[in-house]
């Protein structure tokens, strides 16, 4: 599952995140104001993001140009020209912190809930047009009623007029889907209903009409759209997916921005070979980030080049293991490690036969990965045996594993293999949350146990967040 936010609230924003990643497996965007528009198409700084969401929404479903009314807690405008540039927009109080300022800041006047203006709203619009809200209101209640709906009114329209002034009137429907020729005005929120029936030439018969400049009343539509955020990201991913693959048409690769910040940081990781000091942990850097199609899927590899010259690619998901490794273990405390002859196990460089490769690894006496397709039915068996033999003995074993920089413990509970003849050794941690580890991690999570277990052998939290791997993602991805 892949999740979405946007918000201007950047504490209810993580704090949303947090809830998804501790329920639900998923992949998690907190997209930003440029993932909406550039600065250089007139998006400034302190712009907010939900405002960009729908005005990319608006041009969605009635192309350029556009304008978009939001009725929350506060109302805004926000307006883009027939080029997608942003002309900038308008913020004020909502409809409801209208009337609660009122109470909240004299001694007279009632607080009127939302009920009520709701129910007195209905009454009118049943009986319109004959029974407006009067101009001159005889109850307090229609008198800050009227006032307010006035003024939304008034100022709406205002903005309306000024637009059609900047872009031009419309009136005809474009034979383009992206020219929004009628001129459409959207409005969406929570108060848009009410919004909708201000800013048509009439009022809809819910205020007394005024007059209107000529030619006005029938250059624009007003019309209601409740998801123009949703419709603004559809748009965003689309339009970073069609570009993405647009570059691989052209054979380019596409690396994510978020991914190139790896770049010269230093690992370590655990082989069964010992150096000469007798230390399991080779120490290498990132030396670069590669984006591979595979599988109709994007994969990002980080290359790692080992101090001893060796070469491996590893995953997202592996990176955070040895860096992590590194930062636990640091640099080798005695002479040089002695170079090993042959390549780790990883995955082969572009052009590698993968099954080259995994005999290739074998050959030096490295692990090697999965078997290939060549290994014969005796091999397979020889390895089942071999797992079933130890597999008992794993059995209640300790492993350690940090999960955003904070040690969880876990028990191994059963052994398997999988369909390519490989081990996998079940843990459950100390929170109740469980997971399948391969060799590579299991041995790597079996050290940091032996490392750790001088220290308090702590509870681990019941909201541990999964930690998701580091993949290619069509938007910036949010540090």
């Amino acid at each position: 599952m892949t999740v979405y936010i946007v918000s201007t609230n950047s504490d209810q924003m993580n704090l949303v995140a947090a809830i998804w990643r501790a329920a639900v497996p998923c992949r998690l965007f907190q997209m930003g104001g440029d993932d909406f528009y550039t600065e250089e198409q007139g998006r400034y700084g302190t712009m907010g993001t939900d405002r960009l969401a729908s005005l990319r929404g608006a041009a969605l479903l009635h192309g350029y140009p556009t304008l978009v009314f939001d009725g929350g807690t506060a109302t805004t405008y926000t307006a883009a020209d027939s080029g997608g540039n942003i002309l900038g927009g308008g913020i004020g109080p909502g409809i409801q912190v209208k009337f609660r300022s009122l109470h909240d800041y004299t001694s007279a006047l009632p607080r009127l809930s939302p009920e009520e203006v709701t129910e007195r709203f209905k009454q009118v619009l049943d009986r319109r047009p004959k029974d407006p809200f009067p101009t001159f209101a005889r109850t307090t209640p229609d008198a800050m009623m009227v006032q307010i709906m006035t003024e939304i009114a008034t100022a709406g329209r205002h903005v309306i007029e000024r637009w059609l002034e900047t872009v031009g009137k419309g009136g005809k429907r474009a034979s383009q889907p992206t020219v929004n020729g009628e001129r459409t005005v959207l409005v969406t929120g929570g108060d848009s209903g009410v919004l909708l029936s201000l800013l048509l030439p009439d009022h809809d018969g819910i205020i007394e009409a005024t007059a209107v400049k000529k030619g006005i009343p029938d250059s624009y539509r007003v019309f209601e759209a409740k998801h123009l955020i949703h419709y603004g990201i559809q748009d965003a991913v689309m339009k970073q997916a069609q570009d993405h693959l647009e570059k691989d048409a052209f054979g380019g690769r596409s690396v994510d921005e978020h991914c190139t910040r790896f770049l010269n940081k230093r690992v370590a990781k655990w082989f069964e070979q010992e150096d000469s000091n007798g230390d399991h942990y080779f120490r290498g850097s990132v030396q670069s980030v590669e984006t591979v199609h595979e599988d109709n899927l994007d994969t990002t590899y980080f290359h790692i080049l080992f101090d001893d010259g060796d070469e491996e690619d590893v995953e997202g998901e592996e990176l955070k293991v040895i860096m992590d490794n590194f930062k636990k273990f640091g640099e080798v405390k005695k002479k040089e490690a002695k170079k090993l002859v042959g390549k780790k196990a990883g995955r082969p460089r572009s052009g590698e036969s993968k099954s080259i490769a995994r005999k290739s690894a074998k050959k030096q006496g490295k692990e090697p990965g999965p078997p290939s397709i060549e290994n014969n039915e005796g091999e397979s068996m020889q390895r089942q045996m071999n797992h079933s033999e130890h597999g008992e003995q794993d059995k209640g074993l300790r492993i350690a594993k940090e999960f955003d920089e904070e040690l969880f413990f876990g028990t191994v509970t059963s052994t398997r293999i999988d369909e390519h003849g490989q081990p996998l050794w079940k843990v459950v941690y100390d929170d109740n949350d469980e997971e399948e580890l391969d060799k590579s991690e299991f041995s790597t999570y079996r050290k940091l146990y032996d490392s750790a277990r001088k220290d308090k052998d702590t509870q681990a939290s019941s909201t541990k967040q999964v930690a998701q791997p580091t993949e290619y993602c069509y938007l910036r991805c949010k540090a």
